[in-house]
C-alpha cells in the first residue's frame, strides 16, 4: 500500500510538471494568438499564418506585420477591437486566429 502511495504521488507530480510545460508554452512559446490575448495588455506580433499576399498587404497598410506592437482593446463575439499604432480597428475572429503573438 505504501508503494502505491508513492507510485501515486510520482505520478501526480508528473502531471502537474506537465501542466506546468503547457502554461509556459502557452504563454511564451509563441502559440498564442490575438484570440487569447488579454485585454489590454501590449504584444508583439511574432507571425501572420497566411499564405495569401494580398492580406498580408492589407494587414501590413493597417501596421499590422510582424515585429510590431498590438493591443487588443476588447473581444467581440465575433472578433476583437486592435489597436496598432495610432489606429483601433475590428477583426474578426478568423483574422484574430491567425496572427500570433
Amino acid at each position: 500500500n505504501r508503494h502505491n502511495n508513492i507510485v501515486y504521488i510520482k505520478h501526480e507530480l508528473a502531471i502537474a510538471n506537465l501542466l506546468l510545460l503547457l502554461c509556459y508554452l502557452f504563454w511564451e512559446g509563441s502559440v498564442m494568438t490575438l484570440v487569447d490575448a488579454i485585454e489590454g495588455e501590449e504584444y508583439k506580433i511574432k507571425n501572420i499564418d497566411t499564405q495569401d499576399d494580398e492580406l498580408k498587404s492589407f494587414l501590413f497598410t493597417l501596421g499590422c506585420y510582424e515585429g510590431e506592437s498590438i493591443t487588443v482593446v476588447s473581444h467581440l463575439k465575433g472578433g476583437c477591437t486592435i489597436s496598432v499604432k495610432d489606429g483601433r480597428y475590428n477583426i474578426d475572429k478568423g483574422l484574430a486566429k491567425i496572427i500570433y503573438i
